[in-house]
């Protein structure tokens, strides 16, 4: 008489388990700040798109805010990243067209995490880590400026004003490109970038030469 084959029980099913989960959750609210804008960004919105629970998220950030801080952190590392590359890529002479062209670029390139960046609160007191990344961004820009008053005998105080002046006018003009789609396009705002930087570095030439004679 055949031996009847025994059926095996079967194996209880596993718990999913995401190799990264946060880097995801992330990544999935990166995208959603592409597509729809601060508006829609959820916790909730973010697991549906991962594929996780509701609860999931949670154990990764607290709130709403921990998951735009998240962001706006990879935000600056990335716009830091990116002008550092440009620095390091920029022959002598066209620097700081390359540093400004790449932050417009940024700007341009990742709309929604730009603007999620530009509205965090960045005080030392409460928010230091984030303030510290945003600050980041000011090192390339402050490099490239140093590059060109230093030989002309500036202080690292007017240095460091120029790199801050620098700063606020590429973002003060990349909020006026995405608030205007007819000058996104490249061929449109790279001459204006290009005039713009002639009359930043004329003012970094005539800043340096009014210090050097106040002093004497």
């Amino acid at each position: 008489m055949p031996r009847r084959k025994t059926r095996k029980a079967a194996k209880p099913a596993r718990a999913y388990h995401h190799g990264d989960l946060r880097a995801a959750l992330i990544q999935a609210a990166l995208d959603m700040l592409e597509q729809d804008g601060a508006a829609g960004l959820s916790l909730r919105a973010v697991a549906k798109a991962v594929g996780v629970s509701e609860a999931a998220p949670y154990h990764h950030f607290a709130d709403k805010e921990a998951l735009e801080r998240a962001l706006a952190a990879e935000g600056f590392g990335r716009l830091t990243d990116r002008l550092t590359g440009a620095l390091m890529a920029s022959a002598p002479g066209e620097d700081l067209l390359r540093l400004a062209a790449a932050y417009v670029g940024f700007a341009l390139d990742a709309r929604g995490l730009f603007r999620l960046m530009g509205r965090m609160p960045l005080d030392r007191a409460q928010h230091d880590e984030l303030a510290a990344l945003s600050e980041g961004t000011l090192t390339p820009l402050a490099a490239a400026v140093a590059r060109r008053m230093l030989p002309w005998g500036a202080d690292a105080d007017i240095v460091g004003f120029a790199a801050m002046t620098l700063w606020t006018q590429l973002h003060g003009l990349a909020e006026i490109l995405l608030s205007r789609a007819a000058d996104q396009d490249p061929a449109r705002y790279g001459p204006r970038l290009a005039r713009l930087m002639e009359f930043f570095e004329d003012g970094l030439e005539a800043a340096t030469k009014g210090q050097i004679a106040r002093a004497e």
